[in-house]
């Protein structure tokens, strides 16, 4: 700036208005918040009073603080600046990212974000509500309960990427209003599963975020970007990038965020094509992906990720012919064999009560008698059970659609699970079948 001064006097220097969070005193601690000024208290003329915390603009105002004393301070009159301010709820205050992030990127005009800084963000806001979770069972008289959930639906729905989330969240309608329940609910559908999952599951799929970006996980044509052939992009860097859209989209103008990932030059380079500035593009994987996954369990869904992190597994809703012939099952395929690995594992539980004559005391909360599927393969393996033959009879489950949909998510623990009589039933046919 001070050298542009120097060498072209003539040049005139546009202001970019700071954006502004009113706060009535500075933070003198580290892990002290800030107490905001609320909106319906802040008047403009008293604007001197108060004290304002920056969401945009803080590095050019630290920059301009170096150059005071020096004739282009006065010259550009850097003593005042324009400014607006911002308004965010008291919960968000500390987690500005959706803010922050709106406003560094409105000159590039993409209101776009990451997923992973969507998930962060809405994972922060869910500990810090206590990690609320929708009411199981008869929600009569759980108001309050009703409540505050529903309050915080709406909290994380307005960190979604989706425009059309934000203007969902700030509709003023109330709990009683089913309808507007019902479509929040399905809008987070692509959200909840990981938001409100254990803390392994949520650590793995930051990971699973952190290799896709880096081109090493498999796409829908069943190879991983990294080995498809680098495209010559001269005015790229290695970063992340508002990717325009293919077909009907590209006309439109629409992009996807995404990365540029580097990759060695082909062989067949132009003397032309400098060596680092061949890149493959990585778009942002279905965000409705993580929804096929709302119906399973934590250990479900860890399961799920370890097997797409090595490659055995596509983060597709759907795999293809491409991907059939390769073997790799897509998230829906992955999530029907869960499925049906839950049903035989509770047949197996069954069957073993019944054979060994146990005592119904046994069929309870925590009981050791309960196992998973790797204790059933160790304890059984001397007796033909070998995870082949696991696999091979779970084509005797794949067609019952109505067990599998309707079996508990987890073991027969509760006292009066209607899962019981599923297995009565389903013992009886796998005994008749004689398999």
């Amino acid at each position: 700036m001070l050298r542009q001064f120097c060498e072209k006097r003539g040049k005139i220097w546009t202001k970019n208005p700071l954006v502004l969070a009113p706060i009535y005193k500075p933070v003198e601690r580290r892990l002290e918040q800030a107490d905001r000024v609320h909106k319906d208290v802040f008047k403009p003329e008293d604007m001197d009073k108060y004290y304002y915390y920056p969401v945009n603009g803080q590095h050019t105002v630290a920059a301009v603080k170096e150059l005071e004393g020096e004739p282009i301070f006065v010259l550009w009159k850097m003593h005042s600046w324009p400014a607006r301010v911002v308004w965010f709820s008291d919960r968000d205050f500390t987690s500005y990212r959706q803010v922050s992030l709106n406003e560094n990127t409105r000159h590039k005009r993409s209101k776009q974000r990451l997923q992973k800084a969507a998930f962060l963000d809405m994972r922060e806001a869910w500990e810090k509500e206590g990690r609320p979770m929708a009411i199981q069972g008869n929600p009569s008289g759980k108001e309050a309960e009703k409540q505050k959930f529903f309050n915080f639906q709406k909290l994380i729905l307005g960190k979604s990427p989706n425009e059309a989330h934000w203007s969902l969240a700030e509709k003023d309608l109330p709990l009683a209003d089913k309808e507007y329940v019902t479509v929040i609910g399905s809008a987070l559908r692509q959200w909840m599963p990981l938001v409100t999952a254990g803390d392994n599951v949520f650590r793995k799929a930051m990971k699973f975020y952190v290799k896709w970006a880096e081109g090493k996980l498999l796409g829908g044509d069943g190879k991983t970007p990294l080995s498809r052939p680098g495209k010559y992009m001269p005015d790229k860097s290695p970063s992340l990038q508002a990717i325009p859209e293919m077909g009907s989209k590209a006309a439109a103008g629409e992009t996807k965020m995404g990365w540029l990932v580097q990759v060695p030059p082909p062989l067949t380079k132009k003397k032309t094509q400098a060596d680092d500035k061949f890149f493959v593009v990585v778009k942002e994987r279905d965000m409705f992906c993580w929804q096929c996954l709302a119906d399973v369990t934590d250990v479900e869904k860890l399961s799920i990720l370890n097997d797409i992190l090595p490659l055995r597994g596509v983060f597709v809703q759907s795999a293809g012919g491409q991907l059939k012939r390769q073997h790799k099952p897509g998230i829906k395929d992955m999530v029907a064999t869960r499925k049906v690995d839950r049903v035989m594992l509770c047949m197996f539980h069954y069957i073993l009560f019944l054979e060994m004559e146990e005592d119904e005391r046994v069929w309870c909360h925590q009981s050791p008698f309960f196992r998973t599927e790797g204790r059933f393969l160790e304890e059984f393996g001397l007796q033909g059970l070998t995870k082949q033959v696991w696999v091979e009879l779970r084509k005797h489950f794949k067609g019952a659609v109505e067990y599998v949909n309707t079996c508990k998510r987890t073991l027969l623990h509760e006292k009066e699970s209607t899962a019981f009589s599923v297995g009565r039933v389903r013992a009886d046919e796998l005994n008749s079948s004689r398999i």
